[in-house]
């Protein structure tokens, strides 16, 4: 508040002086004493604003000479360099007056605004970018696993939505060609369209089903939470399955989201303390998802509707053997299916499968997306997209 209030009095005092005091034609060219004030003020205590707008005031005032027209006084070099333009104006035939184009100074005042906000929006990517390395893409957060790193969960919630609180524009531009995933702060196989529309039928029902009060559950919108819980029981234990590289193609023009997981099985098996090398040759495929009837609604939100999946070669990993003929490379009709399930309605009148992700924020670079349940997914271009 001292700071503040020492801010209000010194951008009065500035304003005040800034009208009275005019420098004589013999000091043209070197900077008043308001304008040296202002740049100190700026450099020791940020208020950028306040200096910018008590130079800007000065610079409309403080040349004036003895025949009353106004004169450009070069400001000392500072942080804050404020540019004015001459505009020549008649006042009849024969005479004219120079006058302080204070327009330009506003387009200036507005540049600064822009720099900076750009600047800041800046470090907060690098400080994002900085916590998904750290634990490697939110997978360390899984307190499933262990609940450590707590605190980086808090710092990259913070950092979200001081982005989500900056100037950025939601369009369809914006969003459309290949995402790849670089955080989320829940399982990262969610941000698939299969998972995303699992979750938005599971906690949209209001009933629990019998393993879900066996294993304790109360809370009927928790339901996918305890599904995705046992999923990752059941593929990831003992490190079997690892998740590798995620994407997803955004196409409005064709009304897809495409979405892809690389998987992996058997990455290292050993006999502990005696083996030397692996026993059996690491498998996997790329995961293939396609969800249609993609829109963007007024508020940012992605909708969209499941409609197939695929398992295809993954490169430079061994595809499946003797089954891969039969299970890769083939679409299966997951909407088709899902309509016809009874706990979706069917199998007459069954639900589709629907889900959608909110937009918190995106410009070229980076894009960060919710689900229906709050999970936190930030996305990048890929380098080859950047370059």
């Amino acid at each position: 508040w001292l700071k503040c209030a020492g801010a209000i009095l010194f951008q009065a005092a500035c304003s005040i002086s800034s009208m009275t005091h005019a420098s004589p034609p013999a000091k043209r060219g070197r900077g008043c004493i308001t304008c040296c004030i202002a740049l100190l003020w700026s450099a020791f205590f940020g208020q950028h604003f306040l200096a910018f707008s008590s130079v800007t005031g000065c610079s409309l005032w403080c040349s004036s000479d003895a025949s009353g027209l106004r004169l450009p006084q070069q400001h000392s070099p500072g942080r804050l360099r404020p540019k004015a333009y001459l505009l020549r104006s008649g006042l009849g035939r024969g005479s004219s007056r120079l006058t302080w184009g204070r327009g330009s100074a506003l387009r200036r005042l507005a540049a600064l605004s822009a720099e900076t906000t750009s600047v800041s929006v800046d470090a907060i990517k690098m400080k994002i970018l900085q916590i998904a390395a750290l634990t490697d893409r939110g997978q360390r957060l899984n307190k499933l696993i262990a609940p450590t790193y707590q605190d980086k969960r808090d710092a990259m919630s913070h950092l979200v939505q001081r982005l989500a609180d900056s100037t950025f524009n939601i369009s369809e531009d914006m969003l459309s060609g290949e995402w790849e995933l670089v955080f989320s702060d829940v399982e990262i196989f969610r941000s698939s369209p299969f998972f995303l529309a699992i979750e938005e039928a599971f906690n949209s029902s209001p009933d629990i089903p019998l393993l879900g009060e066996w294993l304790g559950l109360t809370d009927p919108t928790k339901k996918a939470e305890l599904f995705f819980k046992l999923h990752q029981l059941q593929v990831m234990s003992w490190g079997i399955s690892t998740v590798g590289r995620i994407a997803q193609r955004i196409d409005f023009n064709a009304s897809v989201l495409e979405s892809s997981f690389d998987t992996t099985i058997f990455g290292l098996t050993v006999i502990p303390l005696v083996g030397w090398g692996k026993l059996l040759p690491t498998l996997g495929g790329r995961v293939v998802t396609e969800a249609s009837n993609l829109t963007l609604d007024e508020k940012g939100t992605l909708c969209m509707e499941l409609d197939r999946t695929q398992v295809t070669t993954l490169p430079g990993v061994s595809r499946i053997p003797f089954v891969d003929k039969l299970l890769m490379d083939f679409w299966y009709p997951v909407n088709t299916v899902w309509k016809l399930l009874p706990w979706n309605g069917g199998p007459f009148e069954g639900r589709a499968p629907v889900c959608r992700m909110s937009t918190v924020y995106v410009d070229a670079t980076m894009r960060v997306s919710r689900d229906g349940s709050g999970g936190l997914f930030v996305y990048m271009r890929p380098m080859e997209s950047l370059s």
